[in-house]
């Protein structure tokens, strides 16, 4: 799936902020921008602007947050023992979980 060119998988830090559910954000044929969420027990579809751009907003913090496309696909790469990380990785790893540790 993270191969795949229109898909970026980006790992969060565990003892980061919970994230109750997951968004969408969608740009269709036209331009229009919608954005869809999923939660326990709730799902909901919207192209209100001001909601999709609130859902792009946590979006974007959350990305901020992460550790890189590159970086991610190395340490499910490392943990699934298919790759050995290289120091450069592992030292950025370190870093990232570091900066994050609570």
């Amino acid at each position: 799936m993270g191969e795949r060119p229109h898909v970026n998988i980006q790992l969060l830090p565990m003892k980061g902020t919970p994230v109750p559910g997951s968004v969408a954000l969608l740009t269709l044929p036209q331009g229009e921008r919608g954005a869809y969420t999923e939660g326990f027990s709730t799902d909901n579809y919207t192209e209100e602007p001001a909601e999709v751009m609130r859902f792009q907003r946590v979006h974007d913090l959350l990305q901020q947050g992460s550790l890189g496309v590159r970086a991610s696909l190395e340490l499910m790469r490392f943990t699934k023992g298919e790759l050995t990380a290289t120091p450069a990785a592992w030292a950025a790893f370190t870093a990232f979980a570091g900066a994050h540790a609570v």
